[in-house]
């Protein structure tokens, strides 16, 4: 009685997890379960978006090789966020899927200090071509620069009312060619020069 349930389970969570890791929901195109039809079968689209083979000689899922390419975008801590919230979260959870700005953006946050990221670089990352992705983010009201300036927006302000670096290592860090070209930039997103967005003292 055992068999037929056990790969449901371990197939599932696999799924499921798998799509997690690379922050895309994995369409199967085809599975195969071992054991007699159950009485609740047709509830497993649910669970795997198509309807199983059952009886089949071994637990199967068959997908496009896209997927094996598929970069890994999740960090550790979000592995132990994740963690600390299953069983619940590989068991219960239902199509995981996410916007492309939603990955642009995760991306670009996860960038290195010293690393300019371009919609190439991400493009390629996520196995489409630039011009793919920026229809993609079309579709949904937003750009590569938007994303981008957004994420230097929110860094910068978080800086300067952090108060630990001067406009001229901030410029430096964000990418800019000088401290006038971020301030321009600043003042573009906010409305307001970068002085206004620091502590006063005493205060």
């Amino acid at each position: 009685m055992l068999a037929p349930i056990i790969p449901v389970q371990v197939m599932s969570v696999v799924h499921r997890f798998s799509g997690w890791l690379i922050g895309d929901r994995i369409v199967l195109d085809a599975v195969e379960l071992p054991g007699a039809v159950p009485p609740h079968a047709s509830e497993y689209p649910l669970i795997y978006g198509v309807l199983p083979v059952f009886e089949a000689p071994r637990a199967a899922m068959t997908f496009s090789s896209r997927y094996i390419n598929a970069p890994i975008i999740r960090s550790e801590n979000e592995l132990l966020e994740f963690i600390r919230t299953s069983p619940n979260d590989l068991l219960f959870r239902q199509d995981y899927q996410p916007t492309a700005s939603s990955r642009v953006r995760r991306m670009i946050e996860r960038r290195r200090a010293d690393e300019a990221v371009t919609v190439d670089d991400v493009a390629k990352r996520l196995s489409v071509s630039a011009q793919h992705l920026r229809r993609l983010l079309r579709d949904e009201g937003t750009s590569f620069r938007e994303i981008r300036e957004e994420i230097l927006r929110d860094e910068a302000i978080a800086s300067l009312v952090r108060g630990g670096e001067t406009v001229e290592e901030l410029s430096d860090r964000l990418g800019f060619s000088e401290p006038s070209a971020f301030r321009r930039a600043f003042r573009r997103w906010t409305g307001s020069p970068p002085g206004s967005y620091r502590p006063v003292a005493g205060g």
